[in-house]
């Protein structure tokens, strides 16, 4: 079975390497747990040669099933500087193309938030200059993480270079109360500070979104990632987005993105929420994210003019296909 390829609309290519990595010394009980004691010592212990090798893994296991396009949310902390780079030269030696991010935060101080964003800015500087055949969006961490000058800079940066924004927003409902406790303003609020909607934004989760602020962002061309088993890890909730603009990612679970497809379609089977059929429009919104951010000539379909990025699924189907 011959297929346009598929795109990973979110991950984080610097997880690759934890399979089999020991397990924190008490079951993670919310998500902030599993931030705190897994995935933020995580990034800290990256170097820079662990980001190329993290990527260099993550692009080879995505190029197995038959994925050539990631939408990249990166963190190293200890390791900022050039770390877009390295992950670059990942893709090219695998042969994938990417849309990178680095994951601007305040959770490690100004010093590392202003690397975090003098990242961004070198790497959409050098897209501009024609220097990379790859493509970005402004990085940034969970709005949990980011305070109200930091949303200003990233809308700026944005701004600046006309382009969307990658970011987790309401993965669960700690955005929502940190925004109304800490910040003293309502989640949306903050996201109208930011200047999310926009086209080619990736909003990765909205588990939390209301369907009407959902629908919002969706109108506005900002797509929405999905990463039903990364919800089911963390013991989140389920996302219910629905539309042309809301695809699928794994979120740093691996690079396997029919295996997502097939945990989407089970999940809302068991929800029974109408939108395991939908699967198909899933997989595909990736594919038409990647064709919109590469502004390819065609759509991602079999014909003449479009781009020849194909994947070949040994793949026998029971009932006759067409």
């Amino acid at each position: 079975l011959i297929t346009p390829s598929f795109t990973i609309a979110h991950t984080h290519l610097y997880m690759a390497l934890t399979c089999g990595m020991p397990p924190p010394s008490a079951p993670p009980k919310t998500l902030i747990d599993h931030l705190q004691w897994i995935w933020w010592p995580l990034d800290k212990a990256l170097d820079d040669d662990l980001v190329h090798t993290s990527a260099l893994v993550g692009c080879a296991m995505a190029a197995k099933a038959g994925v050539t396009c990631i939408v990249d949310l990166h963190s190293s902390p200890r390791a900022i500087d050039g770390s877009l780079d390295r992950i670059e030269a990942a893709l090219d030696e695998v042969g994938l193309r990417g849309v990178l991010g680095y994951e601007t935060s305040d959770r490690e101080g100004r010093a590392r938030r202003d690397a975090a964003l003098k990242e961004n800015r070198r790497f959409l500087k050098k897209i501009r200059a024609g220097e990379t055949k790859h493509r970005a969006l402004v990085g940034a961490h969970a709005m949990l993480s980011l305070n109200d000058d930091t949303l200003d800079a990233l809308r700026e940066l944005a701004d600046e270079h006309g382009v969307g924004m990658h970011l987790h927003v309401a993965e669960d409902a700690t955005d929502a109360l940190d925004a109304e406790r800490n910040k003293k303003a309502r989640l949306m609020q903050r996201l109208e500070r930011l200047g999310v909607a926009r086209p080619s934004s990736v909003i990765a989760q909205a588990n939390e979104l209301s369907h009407e602020d959902v629908a919002a962002l969706l109108s506005a061309g900002a797509f929405i990632a999905t990463n039903p088993r990364s919800n089911q890890h963390h013991g989140v909730a389920l996302g219910s987005g629905s539309g042309e603009n809301v695809c699928l990612g794994t979120d740093g679970f691996d690079g396997d993105i029919l295996a997502e497809a097939r945990a989407y379609a089970l999940r809302h089977e068991e929800a029974r929420d109408g939108l395991a059929r939908e699967v198909g429009a899933r997989l595909y919104a990736g594919q038409v994210l990647s064709n919109r951010l590469f502004q390819d000539s065609a759509a991602p379909r079999i014909v003449a003019g479009a781009r020849a990025d194909l994947a070949v699924l040994d793949y026998d189907s029971v009932t006759p296909l067409t």
